[in-house]
Protein backbone atom coordinates (compact mmCIF):
# COMPACT_ATOMS: atom_id res chain seq x y z
CA UNK A 1 0.00 0.00 0.00
CA UNK A 2 1.85 3.40 -1.02
CA UNK A 3 1.96 5.78 1.91
CA UNK A 4 1.70 9.65 0.46
CA UNK A 5 4.28 11.51 0.62
CA UNK A 6 3.95 15.38 1.60
CA UNK A 7 5.97 17.68 -1.57
CA UNK A 8 8.03 20.01 0.33
CA UNK A 9 10.72 22.26 -0.63
CA UNK A 10 12.98 19.93 1.33
CA UNK A 11 13.43 16.67 2.35
CA UNK A 12 14.81 13.49 3.37
CA UNK A 13 15.30 9.96 2.14
CA UNK A 14 16.73 7.13 4.69
CA UNK A 15 17.36 3.88 3.47
CA UNK A 16 17.60 0.70 4.56
CA UNK A 17 19.91 -2.23 4.82
CA UNK A 18 18.71 -3.72 1.61
CA UNK A 19 18.93 -3.91 -1.95
CA UNK A 20 21.65 -1.27 -3.20
CA UNK A 21 22.76 -0.84 1.01
CA UNK A 22 22.53 -4.60 1.61
CA UNK A 23 25.63 -5.44 3.56
CA UNK A 24 26.34 -6.86 6.96
CA UNK A 25 28.02 -3.92 7.88
CA UNK A 26 24.86 -1.60 6.93
CA UNK A 27 22.97 -4.16 8.97
CA UNK A 28 25.19 -3.94 11.82
CA UNK A 29 25.08 -0.11 11.61
CA UNK A 30 21.56 0.25 11.46
CA UNK A 31 21.00 -2.28 14.39
CA UNK A 32 23.94 0.04 16.71
CA UNK A 33 22.75 3.33 16.02
CA UNK A 34 19.49 2.06 17.22
CA UNK A 35 16.81 1.95 14.51
CA UNK A 36 16.20 0.65 10.56
CA UNK A 37 18.17 2.97 8.68
CA UNK A 38 21.80 3.11 7.48
CA UNK A 39 21.57 6.13 4.95
CA UNK A 40 20.20 9.26 4.62
CA UNK A 41 19.96 11.73 1.72
CA UNK A 42 18.74 15.46 0.86
CA UNK A 43 16.34 16.02 -1.68
CA UNK A 44 15.47 19.47 -2.90
CA UNK A 45 12.34 20.00 -5.29
CA UNK A 46 13.11 23.52 -6.46
CA UNK A 47 13.03 25.44 -9.29
CA UNK A 48 15.12 25.02 -12.35
CA UNK A 49 16.65 28.49 -12.21
CA UNK A 50 17.29 28.01 -8.44
CA UNK A 51 19.82 24.63 -9.01
CA UNK A 52 21.32 27.16 -11.76
CA UNK A 53 21.66 29.96 -9.91
CA UNK A 54 23.61 27.83 -7.47
CA UNK A 55 25.56 26.04 -9.54
CA UNK A 56 26.73 29.29 -11.31
CA UNK A 57 27.68 29.96 -7.45
CA UNK A 58 29.63 27.48 -6.48
CA UNK A 59 31.48 27.05 -10.29
CA UNK A 60 32.48 30.43 -9.49
CA UNK A 61 34.25 29.56 -6.81
CA UNK A 62 36.89 27.65 -9.05
CA UNK A 63 37.53 24.31 -6.76
CA UNK A 64 38.12 22.24 -9.35
CA UNK A 65 36.71 18.70 -7.44
CA UNK A 66 33.12 21.24 -6.77
CA UNK A 67 33.05 21.87 -10.80
CA UNK A 68 34.13 18.28 -11.35
CA UNK A 69 30.99 17.14 -9.66
CA UNK A 70 28.88 19.20 -10.89
CA UNK A 71 29.49 18.35 -14.41
CA UNK A 72 29.22 14.46 -13.51
CA UNK A 73 25.95 15.10 -11.93
CA UNK A 74 24.06 17.73 -13.81
CA UNK A 75 25.78 18.30 -17.73
CA UNK A 76 26.82 14.92 -18.81
CA UNK A 77 23.48 14.02 -17.50
CA UNK A 78 20.87 14.26 -20.54
CA UNK A 79 18.33 13.96 -18.55
CA UNK A 80 19.63 16.43 -16.00
CA UNK A 81 20.81 18.62 -18.40
CA UNK A 82 16.99 18.49 -20.05
CA UNK A 83 15.85 19.12 -16.59
CA UNK A 84 17.61 22.03 -16.12
CA UNK A 85 16.50 23.09 -19.05
CA UNK A 86 12.88 23.39 -18.56
CA UNK A 87 10.00 25.01 -16.47
CA UNK A 88 8.88 22.08 -14.37
CA UNK A 89 10.63 21.84 -10.75
CA UNK A 90 12.79 19.27 -10.31
CA UNK A 91 13.68 16.47 -7.46
CA UNK A 92 17.77 16.43 -6.60
CA UNK A 93 19.11 14.27 -4.19
CA UNK A 94 22.32 14.99 -2.45
CA UNK A 95 24.20 12.08 -1.35
CA UNK A 96 27.65 11.50 0.57
CA UNK A 97 28.44 7.82 0.46
CA UNK A 98 31.19 5.61 2.04
CA UNK A 99 34.50 5.78 -0.01
CA UNK A 100 33.52 8.16 -2.71
CA UNK A 101 32.86 12.20 -3.35
CA UNK A 102 29.60 14.14 -2.04
CA UNK A 103 27.50 13.82 -5.56
CA UNK A 104 24.08 14.67 -6.56
CA UNK A 105 21.62 13.00 -8.80
CA UNK A 106 18.37 14.23 -10.50
CA UNK A 107 15.38 12.04 -9.52
CA UNK A 108 13.05 10.94 -12.57
CA UNK A 109 9.42 9.10 -12.47
CA UNK A 110 10.79 6.99 -15.35
CA UNK A 111 13.76 5.56 -13.15
CA UNK A 112 14.14 1.29 -13.09
CA UNK A 113 15.31 1.72 -9.21
CA UNK A 114 14.45 3.31 -5.89
CA UNK A 115 17.85 4.99 -5.55
CA UNK A 116 17.06 6.97 -8.76
CA UNK A 117 13.14 7.17 -8.31
CA UNK A 118 11.06 10.59 -7.19
CA UNK A 119 9.27 10.37 -3.61
CA UNK A 120 6.37 10.26 -5.52
CA UNK A 121 7.23 6.63 -6.20
CA UNK A 122 7.14 4.21 -3.29
CA UNK A 123 9.65 1.39 -2.33
CA UNK A 124 10.13 -0.95 0.35
CA UNK A 125 14.16 0.12 0.24
CA UNK A 126 13.41 4.08 1.50
CA UNK A 127 11.66 6.19 4.09
CA UNK A 128 10.68 10.31 3.20
CA UNK A 129 9.93 12.31 5.41
CA UNK A 130 9.24 16.35 4.53
CA UNK A 131 11.02 18.71 6.75
CA UNK A 132 8.83 21.61 7.78
CA UNK A 133 9.19 25.33 8.23
CA UNK A 134 11.69 25.57 5.43
CA UNK A 135 12.24 29.47 4.85
CA UNK A 136 15.09 30.17 2.22
CA UNK A 137 15.45 27.39 0.65
CA UNK A 138 17.65 29.18 -1.87
CA UNK A 139 20.54 29.18 0.98
CA UNK A 140 20.17 25.49 1.51
CA UNK A 141 20.80 24.65 -2.09
CA UNK A 142 23.59 26.84 -2.35
CA UNK A 143 25.36 25.05 0.61
CA UNK A 144 24.08 21.69 -0.98
CA UNK A 145 25.81 22.40 -4.46
CA UNK A 146 28.80 24.06 -2.96
CA UNK A 147 29.76 20.80 -1.29
CA UNK A 148 30.03 18.81 -4.44
CA UNK A 149 33.51 17.05 -4.56
CA UNK A 150 34.10 16.73 -1.06
CA UNK A 151 35.44 13.78 0.39
CA UNK A 152 33.16 10.99 2.52
CA UNK A 153 34.49 11.57 6.30
CA UNK A 154 34.76 8.16 7.23
CA UNK A 155 36.62 8.49 11.08
CA UNK A 156 33.16 11.02 11.62
CA UNK A 157 31.19 8.45 10.43
CA UNK A 158 32.41 5.55 12.55
CA UNK A 159 32.55 7.76 15.80
CA UNK A 160 29.56 9.37 15.53
CA UNK A 161 27.91 5.94 15.80
CA UNK A 162 29.42 5.25 19.48
CA UNK A 163 28.58 8.50 20.48
CA UNK A 164 31.78 9.80 20.62
CA UNK A 165 32.43 13.59 20.65
CA UNK A 166 34.38 13.60 17.47
CA UNK A 167 35.01 17.21 17.47
CA UNK A 168 38.55 17.18 17.12
CA UNK A 169 38.08 14.94 13.67
CA UNK A 170 35.79 17.48 12.41
CA UNK A 171 36.74 18.88 8.50
CA UNK A 172 34.89 20.90 6.55
CA UNK A 173 36.65 19.16 3.45
CA UNK A 174 34.59 15.93 4.66
CA UNK A 175 31.19 15.22 5.00
CA UNK A 176 29.03 12.12 5.95
CA UNK A 177 25.58 11.26 4.50
CA UNK A 178 23.46 12.77 8.06
CA UNK A 179 26.03 15.09 8.32
CA UNK A 180 25.88 16.46 4.69
CA UNK A 181 21.89 16.41 6.03
CA UNK A 182 21.98 18.14 9.44
CA UNK A 183 24.49 21.04 8.34
CA UNK A 184 22.51 21.83 4.94
CA UNK A 185 19.02 22.20 7.27
CA UNK A 186 21.32 24.46 9.61
CA UNK A 187 21.68 27.15 6.97
CA UNK A 188 18.06 28.06 7.21
CA UNK A 189 18.02 27.57 11.04
CA UNK A 190 16.59 24.35 11.31
CA UNK A 191 18.16 21.53 13.87
CA UNK A 192 20.60 24.50 15.27
CA UNK A 193 20.81 22.95 18.41
CA UNK A 194 22.64 19.73 16.76
CA UNK A 195 26.31 18.93 16.52
CA UNK A 196 26.04 17.34 12.72
CA UNK A 197 28.95 15.27 12.72
CA UNK A 198 27.29 13.36 16.26
CA UNK A 199 24.53 12.47 13.97
CA UNK A 200 24.19 9.37 12.54
CA UNK A 201 20.64 8.07 10.22
CA UNK A 202 19.01 7.38 13.02
CA UNK A 203 19.28 10.22 15.26
CA UNK A 204 18.04 12.42 12.41
CA UNK A 205 15.38 10.55 11.71
CA UNK A 206 14.22 11.06 15.12
CA UNK A 207 15.04 14.55 15.24
CA UNK A 208 13.18 15.52 12.19
CA UNK A 209 9.99 13.85 13.50
CA UNK A 210 10.45 15.95 16.63
CA UNK A 211 11.24 19.25 14.72
CA UNK A 212 8.04 18.37 12.67
CA UNK A 213 6.09 17.76 14.86
CA UNK A 214 6.75 20.98 16.57
CA UNK A 215 6.96 23.10 13.55
CA UNK A 216 3.42 21.88 11.73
Amino acid sequence: VYTFIQIMSVMISWWRPVSIFESRFNSFAAWCTGGEFCHADLCLHVEPGMLTSALTKAMALNDSDCNLAIEECFFSDPVARQKLNGSDKLFVSFSALWGMRLSARVLRATATTAWEHTPLEDHADVHWEAVTGVQDIQKITDFCVAQLGKRYATSSAILSATGTDCSLFKDESKKFCSELCVDALQQDGILENLNAYTVTPNKLYQEIRIWNAQNM
